[in-house]
C-alpha cells in the first residue's frame, strides 16, 4: 500500500511528495486526515495527526515529510519580530554567533532530515523544504548546500511547476551569501593590516599576522566557490575577491564581464584598469583609464572617477619613464583638486627624476603637509639633501591626519569597535552619535570596495554616500567615547580627522553638516561635503570639519 501526501501550497513553494509503505488502514486514515488539515493550514491539527501516524509507523518518510512541511507552515506564519524582541534576542551573543532558529524551524529542520535518512521517495523534496526553512532563518550556507543537492537530485526541476524556482532561487542566495564573505573579508583585511607585520616586528608577531591574513585568505575563496554571477554588480563581486587572491587572470575575466554589462560605470571601469595593472598589463590599464577620461561627466562620482584616472594613469607614466605624460596628468590633476595631496607626492617624484630639484622639494613639502605621506616626503627631501634616508615605518591605513590647525602635540591613534547589524542591541552609551529628527544616529565607518567611508547608523546598518548613491553594509565601526579617553573627536578645533581612505589609498577627512533638521557625517570631495540622504549622495560647500582633539573634559556622546 502507498502513502501519498498532498500537493501542498505555502506562499510560493509547493511541495509535493510520493512515499512507499505498507500501511494498516487506521493509519492510512491518519494520514489522510492530516492532509485534509495540512490543505487548510490548520499546522497543529495536521502536526498531531501526522505524530500519531509516526507513532505506528516510524519507519514512513513521507509522514515525517509532511510534519515537516506543517512545521514550516507554523514558522512562516509566526508574526514578524519587533526592533525590540530582535534586540533581546542578540543582546547576548558573542561575535560570530547567530541568533537561536524558531523552535518551530528546528522542528521542520529535524523531520525534513529524518525523511532524508529513511530515504524518501523521491529523494529530492526533502532537500526543497529543508533548503526553506532555512532561507527563512537567513542560514545561507546550509540552504544553498541543500538546493544544489536538490538539484542534482532531480536536474529536471525547471521543468515541475511545484520546484521550478529552485534554481533562481540558489542564485540569488549563493551571490548574497558570497557577497557577505567579501564584505566580511575586506573589513578583515583593514583589520589585520593594523597587526604589527613590518620591520621591527618580533616572530610572534609575524606569526599572528600571518595567521590572520591566511584565515581572510579562505574567507575570499570561499566567496569565489559560492558565487553565481548574473549580473554586473555580482560578476565585480567575485572579481574582487579574486584580487585579493592574486588571482589576476580572474579578476580581470570578471570584470570584463562587469564592464561589458554597465559600461558607463566608471568606477567598475576603473576597477578594470587597477586590475590590469595588478597583472603587469600596463598599457591595457592605461588604455582603459583613457576610456574612464573619455567618459561624459553626467554625475560627480564620475568626475572623482576621472581625477583617480588621472593619478593613476600618471603612475603609469612614471614607472615606464614617459615623465611628460606623467607631469601632464598631475598638473591637470591638482589644477581641478589642488587638495589631491598624494598627487603632490608624486609630481615631486616626476620632478626629481626630471632634474628639477626646486620644484620636487616644493611638492615634497607640500605633500608632508599631511601626516600619512609626511616620512616618505622626508625621505624624498633627504635624498635630494644627499642624505642617507632612513626607511619608514610600515603605514597603517585610514586613520591619518593632516597638518595640525592648532599646535596640538601628535595625538594617538583613535579606537574603532568592529560591529555589525546583529549585534546593535548590545551598543555603548558612550558610542558617539549626531542628532536627528527621530533622536541620536550613531557615527560609523565601513569598507565599500576598497573605500573606507564614515557613516551613520540606519536600521542597525551603516548608511553612507557611495559613488553617487546611497549604500550600506551589515559589517562596520562605531567610536565609542569610553574606549577614547584622551580624544574628542567632532571637536571645535583641533587636527581634520581622516576618517577613512578612497579605494585610490588618498585619505578622506571627516565633515558634518546640518540637512533638513538632521545631522549628518560626510567626507571631503573636491572641497565640499559629500553625504547620504534619502538614497542619493549629496555635496555641499558649507559644512565642519570633524576635527580630532585631546579631551578637555568629560563630554555627553551626542554630536554636535
Amino acid at each position: 500500500m502507498r502513502f501519498c501526501t498532498c500537493a501542498f501550497a505555502l506562499g510560493v513553494f509547493i511541495f509535493g511528495l510520493a512515499g512507499t509503505a505498507s500501511a494498516q488502514p487506521d493509519v492510512q486514515a491518519i494520514f489522510a486526515r492530516g492532509n485534509e488539515h495540512l490543505q487548510a493550514k490548520r499546522w497543529d491539527d495536521a502536526i498531531r495527526e501526522y505524530t500519531e501516524a509516526i507513532k505506528r509507523r516510524p519507519d514512513v518518510a513521507g509522514l515525517y515529510f509532511n510534519r515537516g512541511v506543517a512545521w514550516l507552515g507554523k514558522r512562516v506564519d509566526e508574526p514578524k519580530r519587533t526592533y525590540q524582541q530582535e534586540a533581546a534576542i542578540t543582546a547576548d551573543l558573542k561575535p560570530g554567533e547567530r541568533p537561536a532558529k524558531s523552535q518551530n524551524s528546528l522542528n521542520a529542520i529535524a523531520d525534513f532530515t529524518k525523511a532524508i535518512s529513511l530515504g524518501s521517495t523521491p529523494p529530492h523534496p526533502p532537500y526543497y523544504g529543508r533548503a526553506t526553512v532555512y532561507i527563512k532563518e537567513n542560514d545561507l550556507e546550509p540552504a544553498i548546500l541543500d538546493l544544489r543537492k536538490f538539484i542534482e537530485l532531480h536536474p529536471t526541476f525547471a521543468q515541475n511547476p511545484n520546484y521550478n524556482d529552485a534554481g533562481t532561487k540558489l542564485t540569488k542566495i549563493s551571490n548574497e551569501f558570497a557577497e557577505n564573505l567579501v564584505t566580511c573579508g575586506l573589513y578583515e583585511v583593514v583589520i589585520a593590516s593594523y597587526l604589527d607585520h613590518g620591520e621591527g616586528s618580533t616572530p610572534k608577531q609575524l606569526k599572528r599576522y600571518e595567521k590572520e591574513m591566511a584565515e581572510v585568505k579562505a574567507i575570499f575563496k570561499k566567496a569565489t566557490e559560492y558565487y553565481m554571477p548574473n549580473n554586473s554588480f555580482t560578476h565585480a563581486g567575485r572579481a574582487r575577491a579574486y584580487l585579493q587572491l592574486d588571482n589576476f587572470p580572474a579578476a580581470i575575466a570578471d570584470f570584463e564581464a562587469a564592464v561589458k554589462l554597465t559600461p558607463n560605470d566608471a568606477n567598475l571601469v576603473s576597477e578594470l584598469a587597477g586590475a590590469y595593472k595588478r597583472n603587469k598589463q600596463f598599457d591595457k590599464a592605461i588604455g582603459v583609464y583613457n576610456t574612464v577620461l573619455a567618459m561624459p561627466e553626467t554625475h560627480s562620482s564620475i568626475k572623482i572617477q576621472k581625477n583617480n584616472a588621472l593619478y593613476r594613469r600618471a603612475e603609469l607614466y612614471l614607472d615606464q619613464n614617459k615623465l611628460a605624460e606623467a607631469l601632464a596628468d598631475l598638473n591637470k590633476l591638482l589644477a581641478a583638486v589642488p587638495t589631491y595631496q598624494v598627487a603632490y607626492f608624486l609630481r615631486g617624484r616626476v620632478y626629481a627624476q626630471q632634474g628639477e630639484r626646486t620644484l620636487a622639494r616644493a611638492d615634497f613639502v607640500k605633500a608632508s603637509e599631511t601626516s600619512g605621506l609626511r616620512k616618505i616626503a622626508q625621505i624624498e627631501i633627504d635624498k635630494l639633501d644627499g642624505k642617507t634616508p632612513q626607511k619608514p615605518d610600515e603605514p597603517k591605513p585610514a586613520a591619518v591626519t593632516p597638518k595640525s590647525t592648532t599646535p596640538y602635540a601628535a595625538l594617538p591613534e583613535p579606537v574603532w569597535r568592529k560591529t555589525s547589524s546583529t549585534h546593535m542591541a548590545t551598543v555603548p552609551r558612550s558610542a558617539l552619535g549626531l542628532n536627528g529628527p527621530n533622536g541620536l544616529n550613531l557615527l560609523c565607518r565601513a569598507t565599500l570596495q576598497g573605500s573606507i567611508v564614515p557613516g551613520i547608523v540606519l536600521g542597525k546598518k551603516c548608511t553612507f554616500g557611495y559613488d553617487g548613491a546611497e549604500a550600506s553594509v551589515h559589517i562596520f565601526e562605531i567610536y565609542v567615547t569610553s574606549d577614547n579617553p584622551n580624544l574628542e573627536l567632532l571637536a571645535k578645533e583641533g587636527e581634520k580627522y581622516a576618517i577613512g581612505k578612497d579605494n585610490n589609498g588618498a585619505p578622506l577627512y571627516l565633515c558634518y553638516l546640518k540637512h533638513q533638521n538632521w545631522w549628518l557625517p560626510g567626507k571631503i570631495v573636491n572641497g565640499n561635503c559629500s553625504f547620504a540622504y534619502q538614497g542619493k549622495e549629496l555635496s555641499s560647500a558649507t559644512f565642519n570639519y570633524g576635527y580630532l582633539a585631546p579631551a578637555k573634559r568629560t563630554k555627553d556622546a551626542v554630536k554636535p
